[in-house]
């Protein structure tokens, strides 16, 4: 029988020389021997892996609050093209065009809500006089004016017919008068124009032609029987043919439209704030003036400033003029809304009453 200490004295050095004593798998819980060469070496302070059992759950966003960039907007919600206020602005908006109402421009911003004047309607930019397209016109073909916003024309179509054109680019009128509204955009080589629109015209070739600025370009026209003559204000008179050089036509009197002898005309200054003159195309125009009187230099001729001023919030009336063969009414020169002038417009029948200038006013 061996003695107890004697088999303790034994196992101890065993397990100094040989490493016999027996461990555990932390894992699994088998019993290792210290002589298995598989064994792994336990690290001193082991990781924990993460209970399968439980996995990680990502965590959702606040459905209120989407980060995705590519998440559709409610469309219950669609976003709204209209300009707010605050966009930048070169003229007034009309919530439609001939509506009644627009959102003003100020210092090149947009602003509030507001409402045309009584008796004008919101046209491309401005508040004016409202008019339909197909309504007649005696003009020459393209002439007209530019709308406030500038990428609009109102002129004189190919039927005699009001038209309005769309512009790709900045509309302006030529020195002849004819509206330049280009249907593509302008392009700049970088090379420098010829010539600006305030290019003052010329008679050249003892007046058998005119010498002016056409889309930035100096060109030369032919003018019939040397009767090329250009005023003060840069109107150029250039008849193409005998008829067109004012060999007949009204020498005095007439209203819009009318065919007018350009050297025998008498001009006059009418009903207070108008001029009836014959134009440089031979057609007779009634020019809204704050001052008129006859030329000293030249007793068919008159000479007048720009439109008068008035104030549109107390002179609401329109008012028969010219005989009875126009109208005048106040209106705002600009989209500020703070000048109103006096101009005129022709009308399709006579006016020959309050009642008549009124329906004029709104039809015409």
């Amino acid at each position: 029988m061996i003695h107890r200490s004697i088999l303790s004295f034994a196992l101890a050095i065993c397990f100094v020389l040989t490493g016999c004593a027996e461990t555990s798998d932390p894992n699994t819980g088998d019993t290792l021997t210290g002589n298995d060469s598989s064994s792994p070496t336990v690290p001193s302070t082991p990781t924990q892996p993460s209970d399968p059992s439980t996995p990680t759950q990502p965590q959702p966003t606040d459905p209120a609050q989407p980060t995705d960039p590519a998440q559709p907007t409610d469309p219950a919600q669609p976003s709204d093209p209209t300009p707010q206020p605050g966009t930048e602005c070169t003229s007034l908006l009309c919530d439609a065009e001939f509506s009644t109402t627009y959102t003003a421009c100020e210092n090149g911003r947009l602003t509030e809500k507001r409402t045309c004047p009584t008796g004008t309607v919101c046209v491309y930019g401005s508040c004016a006089a409202p008019f339909s397209e197909d309504d007649p016109c005696e003009d020459a073909i393209g002439f007209g004016y530019c709308t406030e916003d500038k990428m609009h024309a109102v002129v004189c179509g190919t039927k005699g017919k009001k038209t309005i054109w769309t512009c790709k680019d900045t509309c302006y009128v030529d020195a002849d008068g004819i509206v330049d509204c280009p249907k593509k955009p302008r392009e700049d080589d970088g090379t420098p124009h010829e010539c600006e629109n305030d290019y003052q015209a010329v008679c050249i070739n003892n007046n058998a032609q005119v010498q002016l600025c056409q889309k930035h370009k100096i060109v030369t026209w032919n003018c019939y029987g040397n009767t090329c003559s250009v005023d003060s204000n840069n109107a150029i008179y250039c008849p193409k043919t005998a008829a067109l050089a004012g060999m007949g036509g009204l020498e005095s009197g007439g209203t819009y439209g009318d065919a007018c002898n350009v050297k025998k005309y008498q001009e006059a200054c009418i009903d207070n704030y108008y001029a009836r003159i014959c134009d440089y195309d031979g057609v007779v125009r009634i020019k809204p003036a704050a001052s008129c009187k006859i030329s000293s230099s030249n007793p068919l001729k008159v000479e007048y400033s720009d439109a008068a001023p008035c104030d549109p919030n107390t002179d609401i009336l329109p008012f028969c003029i010219n005989d009875g063969k126009a109208i005048g009414f106040c209106t705002y020169a600009s989209e500020d809304l703070q000048t109103g002038v006096f101009k005129a417009a022709q009308c399709k029948s006579a006016c020959n009453s309050q009642a008549n200038a009124e329906r004029c006013f709104i039809e015409d």
